[in-house]
């Protein structure tokens, strides 16, 4: 390779990732609908992106200090895996579904919904800094509120907690309206780090 050539390829290496940063301290804007499209301001917004589950509870902690392999991410492996989206050119992660508390389970307190309209605080606030530093990072957060299965807990621990049959999650009123709870608490909660509200937040 000539020096020349070698030349030409480091400039363009450091410019992509001064382009690359530059990018990442732009406010991010809100994603609104247009019909069956997503947009920010006028341009269609279109991703290809990955799926962190550990984002913001870790479920393979093999570290064997205690009695579950469960325990929340520490702010390093925040920033480095919305990092790493921001440096491979995404723009949206998907976390794992919001928890809910198994009486089966081998979570311990690693649970974000711990009863009906109960809430674990430690859960998040760990949501808190993935929302903070995925605002600083410009990547975009995908949070689903329920699950049909029971690994993090789902529509059966909501129709457990009430002694309810299967399947009655989804017509049930007493179920209906502690899932309108947990929601209720997820769009208004307030950022702990940054003081925004859920609803106001435009990294979700």
């Amino acid at each position: 390779m000539s020096r020349s050539l070698a030349a030409r390829l480091t400039l363009a290496s450091i410019l992509a990732v001064l382009a690359a940063e530059s990018e990442a301290d732009e406010p991010l804007r809100f994603v609104t609908r247009q019909g069956d499209k997503l947009f920010v301001g006028d341009q269609e917004f279109r991703f290809v992106s990955w799926n962190i589950p550990n984002l913001h509870n870790v479920e393979d902690a093999f570290e064997f200090l205690g009695e579950t392999a469960w325990r929340w991410p520490d702010a390093f492996e925040v920033h480095d895996a919305l990092e790493t989206v921001r440096q491979m050119g995404g723009q949206v992660a998907r976390t794992y579904v919001i928890s809910v508390r198994r009486p089966d389970g081998d979570m311990g307190e690693n649970v974000h919904v711990t009863g009906p309209g109960e809430f674990n605080e430690a859960a998040f606030r760990t949501l808190d800094l993935v929302l903070k530093v995925a605002n600083e990072k410009g990547v975009r957060i995908v949070v689903p509120l329920v699950d049909n299965w029971q690994w993090w807990g789902g529509v059966r621990q909501y129709e457990a907690f009430r002694g309810k049959p299967e399947g009655s999650f989804w017509n049930d009123p007493v179920l209906i309206e502690d899932f309108k709870r947990t929601v209720k608490f997820v769009v208004t909660r307030r950022n702990t780090l940054t003081g925004v509200r859920y609803a106001n937040d435009p990294a979700i």
